[in-house]
């Protein structure tokens, strides 16, 4: 999926519609998002739900790397 034209093409595309941490919004601090992260993980799905999931920008948050490690070592993307 992460090499694939098409996840490169939606990446770019909520980070030109996202250019800030979405969580770092929440807090209100201002941090340029470098990472675009899932929030309910395609890993959990299978076959067509999988790809849905992969793809669909709604299920997707702007985040700065700070932010986007922390929501690796909590397995969640909680408020957002």
């Amino acid at each position: 999926i992460y090499q694939s034209a098409r996840w490169k093409k939606l990446r770019l595309s909520k980070l030109m519609f996202n250019p800030l941490c979405q969580k770092c919004l929440e807090k209100g601090k201002t941090t340029l998002a470098i990472d675009v992260h899932h929030i309910d993980s395609f890993m959990n799905y299978q076959g067509l739900k999988r790809t849905e999931k992969a793809y669909d920008i709604n299920n997707l948050v702007s985040l700065c790397k700070e932010c986007h490690a922390e929501e690796h070592l909590n397995g969640t993307t909680k408020g957002i």
